[in-house]
């Protein structure tokens, strides 16, 4: 009797081990939500110790480090998720943005389409094109960029606007802000209710001391 209470409470306590990472995960995912990123970032760490690579606890990984301004350990943890998960569209864009902090800017447009380029990606690949585009704009190539803006003025597809203020704010990261201003007002034009596209214009517009203009979009 005494061994098998022995042997049940032992694998009631495997059992526990093999589903704690779940808690981790979980805790992690409540500190980034409440803006804890270093805890994120340790709870998120504790997870992939007991199961690596799963994708929950590498995309809060990958946001906390963001956010954390830690870029290089971003990318890595998107790069695994993406690896898993390559049609997740955030992630990407998070990808993209990172690689644009981490790397030179040559090797990061090198990085991201290389990634797209062996990546089993499934649905449309034109919000990847625009984010490898807007990289490539920060590198100094603006023929990716010329080619969708003018793809965008014409299209009435949902990605049409949406590209216009992702290259807007590309524009903006590339310090082209004629350009960024020019783009994200046209994208508001056709979403007129996209409040992180006003602070993106806002923010555009300060870098050419438009400083009246600029408060009323953080309004």
């Amino acid at each position: 009797l005494l061994l098998s209470l022995f042997r049940n409470a032992l694998l009631t306590a495997e059992r526990k081990l093999e589903v704690e990472y779940i808690f981790w995960t979980d805790a992690a995912r409540i500190e980034l939500s409440n803006r804890h990123y270093e805890s994120a970032k340790n709870y998120a760490v504790q997870s992939l110790k007991m199961k690596p690579d799963q994708p929950a606890a590498l995309k809060i990984l990958g946001r906390a480090n963001y956010l954390l301004g830690d870029f290089a350990s971003s990318t890595q943890a998107y790069r695994q998720f993406l690896d898993q998960s390559p049609s997740d569209l955030d992630a990407a864009k998070a990808y993209a943005a990172a690689l644009s902090y981490a790397e030179p800017p040559a090797l990061a447009v090198k990085d991201f389409s290389g990634w797209m380029a062996t990546a089993g990606i499934s649905g449309p690949r034109e919000p990847l094109e625009i984010e490898l585009a807007g990289l490539s704009l920060v590198s100094g190539n603006a023929g990716r960029a010329t080619i969708l803006i003018s793809q965008a003025e014409s299209a009435s597809e949902e990605w049409a606007p949406l590209a216009l203020g992702r290259l807007g704010w590309w524009s903006y990261r590339a310090g082209d802000y004629a350009q960024a201003q020019d783009l994200l007002a046209r994208a508001l034009q056709r979403m007129p209710g996209r409040g992180d596209l006003q602070v993106e214009l806002g923010w555009t517009l300060i870098e050419q001391q438009n400083l009246e203009s600029a408060l009323e979009r953080f309004n």
